[in-house]
């Protein structure tokens, strides 16, 4: 028998190895039998606890650096969601764990750019966690603002010349018609 806790909390997917023998005979000796073989039993996550996060992707690139909307699936049978982003690179946490009632949050705040954050959900009923999952993302690169156009010197010179040869043209036509 296994009291309860006696595995510790959060060991889902983790595996135990055991065996057994006997160690005492029902006539009061004491008879130890070899070992058994060694057996191995791995902790599963509950039916309702596996917690997908949708948006933004695993991974994803190129996401702004505000107004993000944060979504997951709903989990059956939980009462709440606890939402959580830390700056990958610096470890500073960017949303202190919040709680959530549903299957989304938005971020207001700015991030910086092309920087890589981690976003974790936890699957609350009541007050214990039964479910996590955690997904990492990178914002974009700053826009580059561009340079306004200008017209180089050498093209005003070319239209001033222009339009000099221009005035002259007409000039030289209406005085030669007078004469």
């Amino acid at each position: 028998v296994v009291a309860n806790g006696a595995l510790g909390t959060g060991s889902c997917g983790t595996t135990f190895y055991w065996r057994v023998r006997s160690a005492d005979a029902e006539t009061g000796e004491i008879i130890h039998s070899p070992w058994s073989e060694v057996r191995s039993l791995t902790v599963a996550t509950g039916p309702g606890a596996a917690l997908t996060l949708t948006n933004p992707s695993n991974g994803a690139i190129g996401v702004a650096i505000t107004g993000i909307p944060f979504t997951w699936d709903k989990v059956a049978d939980a009462t709440g969601y606890e939402f959580s982003m830390v700056n990958a690179e610096t470890d500073a946490e960017v949303v202190a764990p919040t709680a959530v009632s549903g299957t989304t949050y938005t971020y207001t705040g700015t991030l910086s750019y092309n920087t890589s954050y981690y976003w974790t959900v936890k699957a609350l009923k009541d007050s214990v966690v039964f479910g996590q999952a955690t997904a990492t993302f990178t914002t974009g690169a700053q826009e580059a603002v561009p340079i306004p156009p200008t017209t180089p010197a050498w093209v005003w010179v070319v239209i001033g010349i222009g339009a000099v040869l221009v005035i002259v043209t007409l000039v030289l036509i209406f005085r030669t018609r007078r004469v």
